[in-house]
């Protein structure tokens, strides 16, 4: 990991295998996970990724415009 001015940047040559994560009431926590889920191989799972409407309702519509190829 490398610390940038505005954020990080994580090194390496392995990509994301995907899989199942617990937002744990943190809307925070589940639009990290959501978005390095965009990167990952296969399939992920949110529980409880409702919790972002908090912070962001319309997130995950405005993820899946944005992120389709």
């Amino acid at each position: 990991m490398e610390e940038q001015v505005d954020g990080f940047q994580v090194l390496g040559d392995r990509r994301l295998t995907g899989g199942t994560a617990d937002a744990a009431g943190d809307h925070r926590l589940a639009m990290a996970f959501a978005l390095a889920a965009i990167g990952a191989q296969e399939p992920s799972e949110i529980h409880h990724a409702d919790i972002v409407d908090v912070s962001y309702p319309g997130f995950f519509d405005i993820l899946a415009e944005i992120s389709e190829p």
